[in-house]
Protein backbone atom coordinates (compact mmCIF):
# COMPACT_ATOMS: atom_id res chain seq x y z
CA UNK A 1 0.00 0.00 0.00
CA UNK A 2 2.46 2.58 1.15
CA UNK A 3 5.07 2.04 -2.00
CA UNK A 4 1.79 2.05 -4.63
CA UNK A 5 1.61 5.82 -2.20
CA UNK A 6 4.93 6.72 -3.15
CA UNK A 7 4.26 5.96 -6.82
CA UNK A 8 1.17 7.74 -7.08
CA UNK A 9 2.49 10.83 -5.88
CA UNK A 10 5.95 10.51 -7.40
CA UNK A 11 3.99 9.78 -10.62
CA UNK A 12 1.29 12.88 -10.34
CA UNK A 13 4.63 15.47 -9.91
CA UNK A 14 6.27 13.70 -12.94
CA UNK A 15 3.00 14.48 -15.37
CA UNK A 16 2.97 17.57 -14.24
CA UNK A 17 6.22 18.49 -14.72
CA UNK A 18 6.00 16.44 -18.28
CA UNK A 19 2.77 18.65 -19.24
CA UNK A 20 4.54 22.50 -18.05
CA UNK A 21 7.69 21.08 -20.65
CA UNK A 22 5.41 20.34 -23.09
CA UNK A 23 3.98 23.91 -22.87
CA UNK A 24 7.50 25.38 -22.03
CA UNK A 25 8.18 23.13 -25.77
CA UNK A 26 5.38 24.72 -27.67
CA UNK A 27 6.23 28.36 -26.13
CA UNK A 28 9.76 27.70 -27.99
CA UNK A 29 8.30 27.02 -31.18
CA UNK A 30 6.07 29.58 -31.51
CA UNK A 31 9.05 32.20 -30.55
CA UNK A 32 11.33 30.80 -33.31
CA UNK A 33 8.16 31.31 -35.92
CA UNK A 34 8.22 34.95 -34.68
CA UNK A 35 4.82 34.70 -33.22
CA UNK A 36 3.87 37.03 -30.48
CA UNK A 37 4.49 35.78 -26.91
CA UNK A 38 3.50 38.22 -24.47
CA UNK A 39 5.57 39.13 -20.99
CA UNK A 40 1.86 37.89 -19.02
CA UNK A 41 2.03 34.12 -21.25
CA UNK A 42 5.90 33.60 -20.00
CA UNK A 43 5.31 34.79 -16.68
CA UNK A 44 2.45 32.21 -15.96
CA UNK A 45 5.04 29.30 -17.85
CA UNK A 46 7.23 30.29 -14.76
CA UNK A 47 4.79 30.34 -12.09
CA UNK A 48 3.56 26.80 -13.61
CA UNK A 49 7.24 25.97 -13.21
CA UNK A 50 7.67 26.57 -9.99
CA UNK A 51 4.13 25.22 -8.52
CA UNK A 52 5.62 21.73 -9.59
CA UNK A 53 8.49 21.74 -7.84
CA UNK A 54 8.55 19.67 -4.76
CA UNK A 55 7.71 22.25 -2.17
CA UNK A 56 8.83 21.42 1.77
CA UNK A 57 5.10 20.59 2.33
CA UNK A 58 5.18 17.68 -0.79
CA UNK A 59 8.98 17.01 0.68
CA UNK A 60 7.62 16.36 3.99
CA UNK A 61 4.35 13.84 2.98
CA UNK A 62 6.93 12.44 0.50
CA UNK A 63 9.28 11.56 3.33
CA UNK A 64 5.94 9.89 5.43
CA UNK A 65 5.16 7.76 2.54
CA UNK A 66 8.99 6.92 1.98
CA UNK A 67 9.55 6.16 5.64
CA UNK A 68 6.22 3.74 5.53
CA UNK A 69 8.25 1.78 2.43
CA UNK A 70 12.45 2.35 3.63
CA UNK A 71 11.52 2.51 7.57
CA UNK A 72 14.43 3.81 9.25
CA UNK A 73 16.26 4.44 6.27
CA UNK A 74 16.27 8.21 6.30
CA UNK A 75 17.37 8.19 9.99
CA UNK A 76 20.33 6.40 9.41
CA UNK A 77 21.56 8.18 6.38
CA UNK A 78 21.65 11.23 9.06
CA UNK A 79 23.46 8.88 11.64
CA UNK A 80 26.00 7.53 8.96
CA UNK A 81 26.57 10.07 7.08
CA UNK A 82 25.70 13.77 9.54
CA UNK A 83 27.16 16.06 6.77
CA UNK A 84 24.75 15.53 3.89
CA UNK A 85 22.85 18.45 2.69
CA UNK A 86 19.19 18.35 2.08
CA UNK A 87 20.03 17.93 -1.74
CA UNK A 88 22.43 15.02 -1.14
CA UNK A 89 19.69 13.36 1.17
CA UNK A 90 16.96 13.57 -1.47
CA UNK A 91 19.52 12.12 -4.23
CA UNK A 92 19.86 9.19 -2.16
CA UNK A 93 16.33 8.94 -1.40
CA UNK A 94 15.57 9.37 -5.15
CA UNK A 95 18.32 6.84 -6.23
CA UNK A 96 17.02 4.29 -3.39
CA UNK A 97 13.81 4.52 -5.38
CA UNK A 98 15.49 4.08 -8.49
CA UNK A 99 14.38 7.08 -10.34
CA UNK A 100 16.64 8.38 -13.07
CA UNK A 101 18.59 11.25 -13.12
CA UNK A 102 16.00 13.24 -15.21
CA UNK A 103 13.12 12.05 -13.34
CA UNK A 104 15.04 13.62 -10.26
CA UNK A 105 15.85 17.25 -11.88
CA UNK A 106 12.02 17.05 -12.94
CA UNK A 107 10.84 16.63 -8.92
CA UNK A 108 13.62 18.75 -7.96
CA UNK A 109 12.91 21.44 -10.49
CA UNK A 110 16.54 21.82 -11.17
CA UNK A 111 18.66 20.81 -14.43
CA UNK A 112 19.71 17.59 -15.40
CA UNK A 113 23.27 19.15 -14.83
CA UNK A 114 22.62 20.08 -11.23
CA UNK A 115 21.62 16.77 -10.09
CA UNK A 116 25.20 15.45 -12.07
CA UNK A 117 26.64 18.01 -9.55
CA UNK A 118 24.91 16.60 -6.53
CA UNK A 119 26.18 13.12 -7.08
CA UNK A 120 29.90 14.44 -8.19
CA UNK A 121 29.55 16.54 -4.63
CA UNK A 122 28.43 12.80 -2.95
CA UNK A 123 31.20 10.82 -4.88
CA UNK A 124 34.03 13.56 -3.23
CA UNK A 125 32.64 13.61 0.21
CA UNK A 126 31.84 9.66 0.44
CA UNK A 127 35.61 9.56 -1.25
CA UNK A 128 34.21 6.82 -3.78
CA UNK A 129 35.50 6.27 -7.25
CA UNK A 130 32.81 4.44 -8.91
CA UNK A 131 29.21 5.97 -9.57
CA UNK A 132 27.83 2.33 -8.88
CA UNK A 133 28.96 2.90 -5.15
CA UNK A 134 26.44 5.50 -4.37
CA UNK A 135 23.75 3.25 -6.04
CA UNK A 136 24.63 0.58 -3.35
CA UNK A 137 25.06 2.69 -0.65
CA UNK A 138 21.68 4.14 -1.00
CA UNK A 139 20.32 0.85 -1.57
CA UNK A 140 22.46 -0.95 1.71
CA UNK A 141 21.49 2.35 4.46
Amino acid sequence: MALTEIKDFTYHILEKNKLIESYAEEIEKLKKQNASITDEQLASLETMRNVTVLTDEEWASFKKMFEKVHPGFLQRLKLNYPDLTAAETRYLAFTKLSFTPKEMASMLGVSAEAVRSIRFRLKKKLNVDDNNEIDRLANDV
